[in-house]
This record gives structure tokens, sequence and C-alpha cells, in this order.
């Protein structure tokens, strides 16, 4: 049984890259709305955010006593009243923020390939500096979240007029955590994969034929087909997992 000190606040996200405990490059981000109407859930809007000495000493105290090579990210609430962070996770993986810290000028994606190769990491020579107060949004998901919280009644009208104007309002944001005109497939995905899912389906439809064709001789065919459940798995049949949506 885990027990932890209520705190009023908001979530602050630090994505990471690290290299034998030391940090590579870090951005913090502050959660500004979420899909849920009590500020948990996945984070919708973010905003980074200068540094807060606490967070960041913590989060360089933590990597280094893990000796922690490879990318992630570090949860904190910070107390409204008092400053004080309250450690809440580290998440091992790229999460939904990172898309928010490439938009900061981090290249967390390279840097996960380049630490997972063993590949000569850049070193910055500031690694915890970055543009500040850049807003990056996911726009599928605060309306989802906003669907979802009106229909099990959590908003009041006024509630959801006021979300339903911000989220209009940041479909116009110049940083999206799922959308980039230059490659729209990963966008076009996150919409209808749902609509696959509830039929009972996996696919991937943006994969090209020489990856297509790796698949079929190792075994594993990307044709739709129907996803075999938990109960239906038997020995010697595998259990197709569908394609993650973004968090």
């Amino acid at each position: 049984l885990c027990i932890q000190r209520f705190v009023t606040g908001r979530r602050h996200n630090v994505v990471f890259a690290a290299q034998a405990g030391r940090v590579v490059g870090a951005v913090e981000f502050r959660a500004v709305r979420t899909d849920r109407v009590d500020h948990t859930g996945y984070s919708t809007v973010v905003r980074s955010v200068r540094p807060t000495p606490s967070i960041q000493a913590a989060s360089e105290v933590l990597l280094a006593r893990l000796e922690y090579t490879g990318i992630g990210m570090l949860q904190f609430m910070l107390d409204e009243k008092t400053g004080e962070p309250s450690f809440l996770e580290l998440n091992p993986r790229l999460g939904g923020t990172s898309g928010a810290a490439e938009a900061c000028g981090l290249p967390i994606c390279r840097l996960m390939l380049d630490l997972g190769l063993g590949r000569p990491v850049t070193t910055i020579v500031e690694p915890w500096r970055y543009p500040v107060g850049r807003k990056v949004v996911w726009t599928r998901g605060d309306l989802a979240g906003l669907a979802a919280e009106g229909f099990r009644g959590a908003l009041t009208p006024a509630a959801a007029l006021s979300w339903s104007v911000a989220a209009l309002r940041d479909v116009f944001n110049p940083h999206h955590l799922t959308f980039d005109p230059r490659d729209l497939g990963p966008t076009v995905l996150s919409f209808v994969h749902p609509v696959l899912a509830r039929l009972g389906l996996g696919a991937d439809l943006f994969i090209d034929r020489s990856t297509r064709g790796a698949l079929e001789k190792a075994g594993s065919s990307p044709v739709i087909r129907p996803r075999l459940g938990a109960r239906e798995a038997t020995p010697g049949r595998t259990a197709r997992l569908a394609p993650v949506g973004a968090a």
C-alpha cells in the first residue's frame, strides 16, 4: 500500500535524456489542461516553463543515483502554496509530452536512438536551456476529454462552454503533439485506429512495401484481420496487438 500526502497544484513533466547519470538535455512542462476537469488524466495542453530549481535538483540527483542512460519523463506535483515538489513517477519511455520536447528543440527521438545504440551523443552545453512559454496542444485528446466529461455530467454548462472555446482556439496553435503538416500519417491513424478497434480490427495503414515484405518473411503479416482476445489465445496461436494510440 502506497500512501502519498495530498498536494494541490499542477503536474510538471520533465522530458529528459541522460547518459551514465548525467543529464544530456531536459525540458520542464506544466500541464495547462488535461482530459479530466479535475486536472488528472492525460495532459492535452502543456507549456514549457523555466526549470523549477527544486525539480531540476531532484531530477539530477535521481538520475545520477540510478546511473541512468536513455530517455524518459519525470513527473512531479508542484504545491501551489509552498512551491514544494512532490515526486510522482519516472517513465523510462517516450510519452505524449515527448513531442512537446521536440517542439522546444530537444531532439529526444534522435537521442533515444543514439543512447540505445551506444553512439556518441553530442554534448549540450546548457542541457536545461530551451524556449520558455511554448505551448503544445493535443486537440484530439482535448475534444475527446471534453466529450467524455460532458457525458458523465462532470461539467457545468459554463465550464463546458469555456473548455470548448479554449479547445477550438488551440486548434490554431502552431505546435501540436500529433499533427505535423509534413507528415499526416500519424494524425490520420490516430483518428482511424479507434474506429478499427471498435470493429475488432488492428492494422498499420502506413507501412511501406519493404517493411511489409520483411514482416511477411518473419511470419507476421500486417494485413487487417480480427484480433484475438486474451481468452481466445491458445498455445501455438499469437494474439495480435493493435497499434497504441497517442498519449
